[in-house]
C-alpha cells in the first residue's frame, strides 16, 4: 500500500478567488489555496488532520484509490500508520489497549500511530507483530 492520496484541486465556486481542494478518498476533506501552489501545499496538511482525526476516533481510514486528481504521497511511514491503524480498528482494538498489549505506557500506542509524531519503523513492526502481523517493505522504479 502506499500512502498517495488523489486530491480535485479545482477554482472557487462562486466566483471566489483561489482553489478549492477536495478528496474522493476522504469526502470530508475541504482545503483551499490563494494559489495552485499554496493548495497542493495546503493538501498535504488537509491529509494529515483528516487521517489523524479518524485514528484518534477508532476509525478506519480509507485507502487511496486510482481517483483522477492531484496525486500528493504521504510517505511510506504514512502508509505503515494507516495500516497498523486499520488492523487495529479491525480486531476491536482502541489506542489504550494496543498500549496494553505492548507492554509500555499509554503514549507508546499514541505515538506509534499518529501521523503527526515521526515513529521509528521498530516500532510500527512491534505494533503490528501483537496484532499477529508483520510487514514487509517493496521498491520500485520511479516512473518518470
Amino acid at each position: 500500500m502506499h500512502a498517495r492520496y488523489s486530491v480535485q484541486i479545482e477554482p472557487q465556486p462562486y466566483g471566489a478567488r483561489g482553489f478549492l481542494v477536495t478528496c474522493r478518498d476522504l469526502p470530508f476533506l475541504t482545503s483551499d489555496g490563494a494559489t495552485w501552489e499554496e493548495a497542493v501545499h495546503m493538501a498535504k496538511g488537509a491529509l494529515l488532520a483528516t487521517i489523524e482525526t479518524l485514528i484518534e476516533a477508532d476509525e478506519i481510514v480509507p485507502l487511496p484509490s486510482a481517483a483522477p486528481g492531484t496525486t500528493i504521497d504521504l510517505g511510506t511511514l504514512i502508509a505503515a500508520k494507516i495500516m497498523l491503524n486499520n488492523l487495529r480498528v479491525e480486531a476491536g482494538l482502541n489506542r489504550a489497549q494496543l498500549s496494553e498489549r505492548l507492554g509500555g505506557p499509554p503514549a507508546q500506542a499514541y505515538r506509534a500511530l499518529s501521523v503527526l509524531h515521526n515513529s521509528r519503523m521498530e516500532q510500527i513492526d512491534r505494533a503490528l507483530a501483537v496484532l499477529g502481523y508483520r510487514a514487509e517493505f517493496s521498491v520500485y522504479q520511479a516512473a518518470e
